[in-house]
């Protein structure tokens, strides 16, 4: 197999950008990655056709918009997400926090690393997220926040013997929530 090779940086800016966006090309998604504008990298990381092997250099990158890209792209696993949680910006960057939780591929692993954020936001997207675990659903339930109670109340993943318990909340929000829950009673 004959490799070509691609001059983009001759290319302006714009055109890399737009291109980064929608290529299903994974050799011209390598190369944009290593782009030397941080908004043509954001794109590859936004691109539905990245591959792990791509997202992995995007996680080197020292602007912070590309990790958000990633932390936001539905195809990145576990892995990714995982490695997200593990930069040492991660516990103060609350919406890189708040992105992971709202990110449907967020698996329980990865939830788990976001669960105790200081920021109300990130507590209630994880007590909403389908891929949250029991385990940190009990905590959240017992969260000082109603808001955050309530989102657990309204997990169907959520534990009966916490339902029962949230049933006797002192907000009227979380105890209707736990009514409307779908899961059996």
């Amino acid at each position: 197999m004959k490799v070509i090779e691609i001059d983009l940086e001759k290319y302006p800016v714009s055109f890399r950008k737009e291109l980064a966006l929608i290529s299903k090309e994974r050799h011209v998604l390598l190369i944009l990655a290593h782009d030397e504008d941080p908004e043509v990298r954001s794109g590859v990381a936004s691109n539905l056709n990245t591959t792990e092997d791509v997202f992995e250099i995007l996680l080197e990158d020292d602007s912070i918009e590309v990790i958000k890209s990633v932390a936001a792209n539905p195809n990145a696993g576990e892995r990714i997400l995982l490695k997200i949680t593990e930069k040492p910006y991660f516990e103060s960057e609350f919406e890189l926090q708040l992105i992971i939780a709202l990110n449907l591929n967020s698996t329980e692993k990865v939830l788990e690393k976001v669960e105790n954020s200081p920021k109300v936001e990130v507590r209630i997207a994880v007590a909403n997220h389908l891929n949250t675990g029991k385990k940190s659903l009990s905590n959240l339930s017992r969260d000082s926040d109603p808001n955050v109670r309530k989102a657990a109340a309204s997990n169907s993943n959520t534990s009966r013997e916490d339902r029962i318990r949230l049933r006797k909340d002192p907000d009227w929000r979380v105890q209707k929530a736990v009514w409307n829950n779908k899961a059996k009673k």
